[in-house]
Parts: structure tokens; sequence; C-alpha cells
């Protein structure tokens, strides 16, 4: 497995892992952090640093994310102007995917070089993503989505997703929880 950051990596028995990828997943979601205000009336009924219900969905504003089977989610947000969930496998310490549901998302966060972007549209999405070993980085886009009655539209509009140090189970399993995601609430009060 490589790192976007070879220098900060360390091998822990068998996994490589990053020293400062604490540091280096709250620098990013902090740098995604230019949400829109609004209330936590659209989260579920998660707190910061809980883990999501025994179910192996979460509901976040309009949506609705399958999270695979052994992994948690919690609630990371450290505001409501915006909502950061992170994912990772419940056995072991290692990969870290990051959700970020807003409408201004510094994007790309990785550095992706020569890799080529992907970009997929359909009714009610665009999708602009990067894949590489070990690392997957995407902006999700949605259309026809509303809050309350704004005419702004909603604040959570786009769902920005970063997952890096993934070995080949877990960016299997991550990649299906993206394509997973489903609006279930076009209109969040």
């Amino acid at each position: 497995m490589t790192s976007a950051y070879p220098e900060l990596t360390r091998v822990v028995g068998r996994r490589s892992v990053t020293t400062s990828k604490e540091s280096r997943i709250w620098l990013a979601a902090a740098a995604l952090a230019f949400g829109c205000a609004s209330t936590d009336a659209h989260r579920s009924e998660q707190r910061p640093g809980t883990s999501a219900p025994a179910a192996t969905s979460i509901a976040v504003a309009h949506y609705l994310i399958e999270i695979p089977a052994n992994y948690e989610a919690k609630n990371m947000s450290p505001m409501s102007d915006f909502d950061l969930y992170r994912v990772r496998h419940k056995r072991w310490w290692g990969a870290d995917c990051i959700l970020y549901f807003g409408n201004f998302p510094s994007f790309p966060k990785l550095p992706w070089g020569s890799h080529q972007v992907v970009q997929a549209r359909s009714d009610d999405r665009t999708t602009t993503a990067f894949q590489r070993p070990g690392a997957i980085e995407g902006l999700i886009k949605f259309s026809g989505l509303s809050y309350k009655d704004s005419k702004a539209g909603s604040p959570w509009m786009s769902i920005h997703y970063l997952c890096d140090g993934l070995d080949e189970v877990e960016m299997k399993d991550l990649l299906g929880m993206i394509s997973s995601i489903t609006v279930v609430r076009p209109h969040v009060d």
C-alpha cells in the first residue's frame, strides 16, 4: 500500500499506517468545512463521537447510505453548519473514509497527479471522482433538493467523500457504500 505522504508512513504489524493520519484527516475535514448554516434537525439521532445504530444504514439530511457490514459510521460534526462522518472498519484501526455533507467542499484534497478524473451524470446528480490503489475521492452534486422555505435550495446539495489507506477489500466495501447513496427526502424541514 502506498501513501500520499510516504515520509509519514510506518509499518505496524502487517498493515501500513500513517503516523499523522488523524491530523491529516482533521485538517482535510477542517478545509472542507465551509457549509451553509443549518440546524441539527436534519441529522439522525446521533451526536458527535457516537456510533451509528446497529442497522447497516445511516440517514443524513436528504440521504440514506448503506454502511458495509463490520464498519461503523461516527458523526464527527464539530458544528451544525455541515455534516461530517467518519466510516471505518470495526475490527482494526486503519483506513478512514470521510463523508462531508455541505455545499462548499474544497475538492480534491488528495494529490492525484496524473490520475484521470472520471465524471458521470444522471438525472439528479453529477459525480466527479478519482481512484488509485489505496484511495478514492469524489464529489457528488445533487439537484432538485430543498430545505425549509429556502429559495436557494438545500445546504446539503453536495457530498464529498475522501477515503485513503485502503486495502483491496476496504476499497470494494467503500465503493459499494458510495454507490448506495440514495436521496430519500428531497425536501428537509
